[in-house]
């Protein structure tokens, strides 16, 4: 027996408007879409394009990135593992690899497989090995030379926030390594343990429920000539303009896939979510891909987010890859299952509710995505369940801050801020790892590469050169003017959800390229 009410035509019809509106109110290029209720695909659709410059539609075909999504994907391969016998959740990881080594004996002694997983163990970001200069890498995820052996290594390398099971921390390297437990249980040697992993989600996960068009990789091309474009916002003196982020791929983060390396499709997501909603069943067949038993575990609360993650409501858990909102509708209590994704200006969504069999799936190709998916989560829950139903977060007031802030922070660039060609000239060009450093037509100088752009400031310290194998940024207070000479940059940026835009001094940052 299931709750809320079944989706008529007319609520569809209505879900569709209400998605039009929000494509324009959010400004996102393009957006697919599908729900389903009651193990069938009810909805269906695109919106928008692509691509801005081909003008070619977004379908619910098309391939785009599915970043920290894929937790929940690999989640359920673990489900799969645990369900053979080759683990437990509550197995200590020292008992299935001595490469489980945290910053103390006592935190190897004692932490869980599900510590890994519901970002509960007490562990920040680990600190970059490459980091020759000590600073921290907050955003060491996007760079591909973390191989799954670093991945191992670095988890003796972070602070230590809290005991497990007492801190929410979102951590990406911590969860990518529970993606190589069944590989290490096995004994599989690191240099080995992504393609184990990738086949293991092949195999257990992928062709068992139907997801012909999903795969881990880096390349959307190779797939399908079918995916989508991602665009940001850029703030320049004080407008925002679309800023085309990525076309063809996606940073390669390599050894960290397990997090966050899935591309798939709104269809074949449909598919993963009737699974989903039918206890662990594949979607046409009567294979079961996992139990019901540790289906159910991955959904168990374990952690309060205590807000550290957007959702649909300002109360959620952490599970095994899985947000938990719990939501109250005139008495009735019930649990909707979530997670998005982000990397770098795409935006997957998707949304589970048991309570009445409904589930929803969102892509969008541009990084304000993720605050109209939460606005349709919150809308096609209304629609289930009626108007009665309330929510503590509105959605539209956080985006409608984040562009104010941005705009507020940018301003606009100094004068004094642009550089002459000619003093530059010996640090133009491209560097390894697909980095570019240019002008562009209002004199300033900027770095950019597939997905980042940044502008540089060699204000009244720094200066920036190019070096034999990599480019570095940081702050400095060594020199009045742009040294040729040197390597250094004093730059002035911030970035939120995909906006990119001027503030106060930017942290110190490396990039190795």
């Amino acid at each position: 027996m299931t709750n809320g009410r079944q989706l008529s035509n007319q609520d569809l019809e209505t879900f569709h408007h209400k998605i039009q509106e929000a494509k324009n109110k959010y400004n996102i290029p393009g957006v697919a879409v599908t729900i389903v209720q009651n193990d069938k695909l009810i909805f269906d659709e695109g919106f928008g394009v692509r691509n801005l410059e081909t003008k070619e539609p977004m379908t619910t075909e098309t391939i785009c990135p599915l970043g920290s999504m894929s937790k929940s994907l690999t989640a359920l391969m673990n489900a799969t593992q645990v369900d053979e016998g080759h683990f437990t959740w509550d197995t200590y990881l020292k008992d299935i690899s001595p490469l489980y080594r945290f910053p103390t004996d006592l935190l190897t002694e004692t932490l869980q497989v599900y510590h890994l997983m519901s970002m509960s163990s007490g562990l920040s970001e680990p600190t970059s090995p490459y980091d020759n200069y000590g600073q921290y890498e907050e955003n060491a995820i996007y760079w591909n030379e973390q191989s799954p052996a670093y991945v191992m290594t670095s988890l003796a390398t972070p602070q230590i926030l809290g005991e497990p099971g007492t801190v929410f921390y979102y951590n990406n390297e911590v969860y990518a390594s529970a993606g190589y437990l069944s590989p290490l249980q096995q004994g599989i040697e690191p240099f080995q343990m992504l393609q184990v992993y990738k086949d293991l989600m092949y195999k257990k996960v992928f062709h068992p429920i139907g997801m012909k068009s999903t795969y881990i990789t880096s390349d959307l091309s190779c797939i399908s000539d079918n995916y989508a474009v991602s665009y940001g916002l850029q703030c320049q003196n004080g407008e925002l303009k679309p800023l085309e982020m990525a076309a063809t791929s996606v940073n390669n983060i390599n050894g960290l896939a397990p997090a966050g390396q899935i591309v798939s499709n709104a269809k074949d997501l449909s598919l993963y979510a009737r699974m989903l909603l039918n206890s662990g069943i594949a979607p046409n067949s009567e294979y079961r891909v996992v139990s019901t038993q540790n289906l159910q575990e991955l959904w168990k609360p374990r952690i309060d987010t205590k807000g550290g993650i957007p959702g649909l409501t300002n109360d959620i858990d952490y599970g095994l890859g899985w947000e938990i909102d719990e939501i109250t509708c005139n008495g009735h209590k019930f649990e909707v299952y979530c997670h998005g994704g982000f990397l770098p200006a795409w935006l997957s969504w998707i949304q589970v509710v048991p309570d009445s069999n409904v589930g929803l799936v969102i892509l969008t190709n541009n990084a304000f995505g993720r605050y109209m998916a939460l606005e349709m989560g919150q809308e096609l829950l209304k629609l289930v369940y009626g108007e009665d139903l309330k929510f503590n977060v509105d959605v539209y007031y956080y985006y409608q801050k984040a562009i104010s802030d941005a705009i507020e922070g940018q301003g606009s660039p100094p004068a004094s801020y642009t550089v002459k060609r000619d003093d530059v000239a010996p640090i133009l060009g491209n560097y390894q790892g697909g980095w570019t450093v240019e002008i562009d037509k209002n004199n300033y100088l900027l770095v950019s590469k597939t997905g980042w752009i940044y502008y540089l400031y060699p204000s009244q310290a720094g200066s920036i050169s190019k070096g034999k194998n990599e480019f570095i940024v940081w702050a400095s207070n060594d020199s009045e003017s742009l040294d040729k000479d040197k390597n250094q940059v004093e730059f002035y940026i911030d970035s939120v959800w995909g906006v990119t835009m001027i503030s106060g001094m930017g942290e110190v940052k490396r990039w190795a390229v």
